[in-house]
C-alpha cells in the first residue's frame, strides 16, 4: 500500500501531538504528587470560604478536610507515625519526642527535613503549619518575611497553642491561622503567600514588669540553684492581663516567657501578700500568694506551679509557709477592709472598689514616702462599695500628718451627713475625736486626749474592743502598740450598709478646705496601712501589726 507524502506528515505531526500531550500528562502527574508536600504560610483566618491553597480545596472543603484529620489524629491512627519520624531524628527531634511522650496533646512533624508545628486551635479556627530549625527551636512564634518590623503584624502563636491543649499533627496542610491583633489589620493582609519564614522567639522584649510582686531569683526546674529570674508580667496593649513569669536561666530561654502561670483573663488570680516556695517536694518551686476562698471562708496560702506547658488554673495550698506568711495569715483573721495605700488603690481584702479623688496620686510601691499622700485640698480616697460597721472591733491605720490643725478627718463611714456616720478626727489640744451617729442625732462622742506626738512624724492609730459581740462595749486607743486610754461603753455603728465611706475625708459639705478652727477639713499628709476587723484585736496583735507596717 502507498502512503502519500502529505500522509507520512500528517502521521509525523499526529506522533508530535502525542509526544507532547505524553509530556503534559507527565508534568501534570509530578506537580500533582509534589504539590502537597510545598508547605506554604497563607493568611488564612476564620471561616475562609473563599480560601483556596495549594490543596486546591476552597475554605469549607479545606475545614471538613481539617476536621477529618483532626478527627484521626485523636482517634490515633496518625500519632504513632510521627513518633516513628521523631524517634529517627536527631538530638533536637529527640527532645521533641520525649516533649511529646510527656504531653501527647503537643504533635510535631519533619517535612523536607524542617520541624513542623501543626495545630488547630478550636473547632471555629483553622490549623497551621510551619516551619522551624529543628535543631534550635522552642515553641515560639513564626511571622512572616512580608510583614518584618510591622508592629502589628499576624503572629502564629504556638505557645498559647500548646497552653490551650488543642495542638495536633495533620498531614499535608498547607494553610494557617494568624492570632491577630484588630480585625481591620487581617483584612488587610495580602491575599498571595509570602516569600519566606523566620523563626521569632518569643516577645520579651516588648513584656513589663508589674510593681509590687515577687520580683527575684527562683528555681522553678529542680536544679537545686535559684538561677531562675521570675516576675509578674504583662504586654503593652494589656496591661491588667498580668501572668507570672521565669527565665529559666538557659540561654535559649534567656527571653522569660517560657516557664509562666496561666493570665489573669484565663482565671489567674492576684494577691498581694506573694512569695516562691517548693510545696510538694519536687524540689521546684511553685508560684504563691494568700488568696480568699469562698469554700472555707477564710485565707489561705495558695501557689500555681510554674510549667513550660499545659498551663492550668489549678492550685496547691502550702500548709507550711514562710514564717512572715504565717504572720500575713494571721493578720487576715477577721480581717473585713485593708487599703494598705502601697501599690495603687485596691482593698486586699475582698477586692472592693477604692479611688483616689480629687487628682491623688496613685501609691507606689517606689515612692520615697510610702502611703498615699493627702493635700488637704481635692484629695480623698473613697471605698466605692457599701460597707457594714455593726459588726466591727478594730480599726487601725498609719498616719504621718503635716500640721496639727483640729478637724482633719481619718475616716468617715456614712450614709449622709448625719445619717449612721462613724467618723475619726483631730481635736484642739492635740484630741483624737470618735463620733457614732444614728440617723440625725448624735449617739455618742469619745475623746481621747495627748494623742498627738508632732506633725512630721509616723503614728500608728489604733481602736479595739475584747468585745465579740455588738452593742455597748469598752474600746482601748493604742498609739504605737501603747494603750493611752480606754473608752467606757462606746455603742456600736448603726446595722446599716454605708455608701460614703471616705477616708482622708468627710460626707460634711463644710469640709473642704480652709483653716477654720470650727470646720472638718480633709487631712493633710500621709496614711498607711489602713485596717479594719471584725474580730477583737489583742495586744499581742496590735504590736506585731505596728512592727510589720
Amino acid at each position: 500500500m502507498k502512503i502519500s507524502f502529505l500522509a507520512i506528515i500528517n502521521m509525523k505531526q499526529i506522533t508530535k501531538y502525542i509526544l507532547f500531550l505524553l509530556i503534559v500528562a507527565v508534568v501534570i502527574m509530578m506537580v500533582c504528587f509534589f504539590a502537597p508536600l510545598q508547605i506554604t504560610l497563607w493568611p488564612f483566618a476564620g471561616g475562609g470560604e473563599g480560601f483556596t491553597g495549594a490543596t486546591g480545596k476552597s475554605g469549607a472543603d479545606f475545614r471538613q478536610s481539617l476536621e477529618e484529620d483532626l478527627n484521626a489524629v485523636e482517634s490515633g491512627r496518625r500519632v504513632q507515625d510521627y513518633h516513628t519520624l521523631l524517634q529517627s531524628g536527631g538530638p533536637g527531634l529527640q527532645r521533641i519526642y520525649e516533649e511529646i511522650t510527656e504531653n501527647p496533646g503537643i504533635l510535631r512533624g519533619v517535612y523536607e527535613n524542617r520541624e513542623v508545628y501543626a495545630s488547630v486551635y478550636s473547632q471555629d479556627d483553622v490549623g497551621l503549619i510551619a516551619p522551624s530549625y529543628a535543631e534550635t527551636a522552642d515553641i515560639g512564634r513564626v511571622r512572616t518575611g512580608g510583614h518584618t518590623g510591622s508592629s502589628d503584624e499576624g503572629f502564629v502563636d504556638l505557645q498559647q497553642a500548646a497552653r490551650d491543649g488543642v495542638i495536633t499533627a495533620l498531614d499535608n496542610i498547607v494553610a494557617t491561622n494568624f492570632i491577630h491583633k484588630s480585625d481591620i489589620f487581617m483584612d488587610s493582609l495580602p491575599t498571595e503567600p509570602p516569600d519566606s519564614l523566620q523563626y521569632m522567639a518569643d516577645r520579651a522584649k516588648d513584656l513589663k514588669t508589674a510593681d509590687g510582686y515577687f520580683d527575684g531569683l527562683a528555681d522553678v526546674r529542680g536544679t537545686g540553684v535559684k538561677q531562675d529570674f521570675c516576675r509578674m508580667v504583662y504586654y503593652p496593649e494589656a496591661p491588667s492581663n498580668l501572668f507570672f513569669s521565669c527565665g529559666t536561666g538557659e540561654e535559649k530561654n534567656a527571653y522569660g516567657y517560657y516557664y509562666r502561670t496561666p493570665d489573669v483573663a484565663s482565671g489567674f488570680r492576684l494577691g498581694a501578700d506573694d512569695y516562691m516556695n517548693d510545696v510538694d517536694g519536687d524540689k521546684k518551686e511553685e508560684y504563691c500568694r494568700i488568696l480568699y476562698s469562698k469554700n472555707t471562708g477564710k485565707f489561705h496560702a495558695l501557689c500555681n506551679k510554674i510549667v513550660s506547658k499545659d498551663l492550668k488554673n489549678a492550685m496547691i495550698e502550702d500548709l507550711s509557709p514562710p514564717e512572715e506568711i504565717k504572720t500575713m495569715l494571721w493578720f487576715y483573721e477577721g480581717i473585713y477592709l485593708w487599703v494598705r495605700l502601697y501599690n495603687g488603690f485596691a482593698d486586699n481584702a475582698y477586692g472592693r472598689v477604692v479611688r483616689g479623688e480629687g487628682g491623688m496620686a496613685v501609691p507606689s510601691a517606689k515612692s520615697k514616702m510610702p502611703g498615699a499622700y493627702f493635700d488637704g485640698i481635692d484629695h480623698s480616697i473613697r471605698v466605692m462599695n457599701p460597707l457594714n460597721l455593726r459588726q466591727m472591733r478594730g480599726v487601725c491605720f498609719w498616719v504621718w500628718m503635716e500640721d496639727a490643725r483640729a478637724g482633719q478627718v481619718f475616716f468617715d463611714f456614712s450614709l449622709g451627713p448625719e445619717k449612721h456616720n462613724v467618723m475619726l478626727m483631730t481635736g484642739d489640744d492635740a484630741n483624737l475625736i470618735l463620733s457614732i451617729w444614728g440617723k440625725g442625732y448624735l449617739k455618742r462622742m469619745k475623746v481621747s486626749r495627748g494623742f498627738f506626738n508632732g506633725v512630721g512624724k509616723w503614728m500608728h492609730i489604733c481602736l479595739t474592743t475584747q468585745s465579740p459581740e455588738s452593742g455597748k462595749a469598752n474600746w482601748d486607743v493604742y498609739r504605737d502598740a501603747r494603750l493611752l486610754e480606754t473608752w467606757n461603753d462606746l455603742e456600736s455603728p448603726d446595722d446599716v450598709e454605708t455608701r460614703f465611706n471616705y477616708i482622708g475625708n468627710t460626707v460634711f459639705t463644710e469640709a473642704a478646705r480652709g483653716d477654720d478652727p470650727g470646720t472638718l477639713k480633709k487631712l493633710r499628709g500621709y496614711m498607711f496601712d489602713f485596717r479594719v476587723y471584725n474580730t477583737p484585736m489583742t495586744l499581742e496583735k496590735v504590736g506585731a501589726i505596728v512592727n510589720w507596717g
